[in-house]
């Protein structure tokens, strides 16, 4: 809203945040976070004419006990991208991040 003054309204980002939290996908950044951590986010990925596909990302979100943050993650492959391989790093990059942001009590 601080770039953008007078273009969005901090009722207009609200709903865009409670749209972007039902995107529950159940892998991506998703799976890096506990069961029932809230996220924001939107993934998506791109393909060849033949279905090959090269490129993942997914953007969101993350609204932790140790603090709130933003991840975005994109992977590409000139050729092709092994979907669960891409998933599964996506997910381990997430799961680091959260660690980091929510580190156990000493």
């Amino acid at each position: 809203m601080a770039a953008f003054p007078d273009e969005i309204t901090a009722q207009e980002c609200q709903t865009m945040i409670e749209y972007l939290s039902q995107n529950r996908i159940g892998y991506l950044i998703e799976a890096g976070t506990p069961d029932g951590t809230q996220i924001a986010h939107k993934h998506g990925w791109i393909s060849d004419p033949f279905g090959t596909i090269n490129t993942i990302g997914d953007a969101g979100i993350v609204f932790s006990p140790g603090g709130d943050y933003v991840l975005v993650v994109f992977l590409n492959h000139p050729q092709e991208l092994i979907w669960d391989q891409a998933a599964n790093l996506i997910a381990d990059l997430s799961r680091a991040v959260y660690n980091y942001y929510n580190l156990p009590e000493q």
